[in-house]
């Protein structure tokens, strides 16, 4: 198994009442997988990480926090600068 996974990830619904429906492409191989709900999405994706990952819940470490408010940061900038 690899290291690295990276998606293209697309959600959908048909109307209001539909569920959310999914499309994965791996830009490795333009490989397009559909899912018929979202929740199918994400068990795939759980299926792809090594078997020593787990999804429950932790705190994240300090390079994770750093990361985040630095992409809250450039959302933020580019909000504003859309809204002149």
């Amino acid at each position: 198994m690899t290291n690295y996974h990276a998606y293209l990830i697309r959600f959908w619904r048909e109307d209001d009442g539909s569920p959310w429906r999914g499309e994965l492409i791996s830009p490795q191989t333009s490989e397009k997988r559909y899912f018929a709900t979202a929740d199918q999405l994400f068990a795939f994706l759980a299926d792809q990480l090594p078997d020593n990952v787990t999804t429950e819940q932790r705190e994240p470490t300090e390079p994770e926090k750093s990361r985040h408010l630095r992409t809250i940061t450039r959302r933020r900038t580019l909000g504003s600068l859309l809204d002149r």
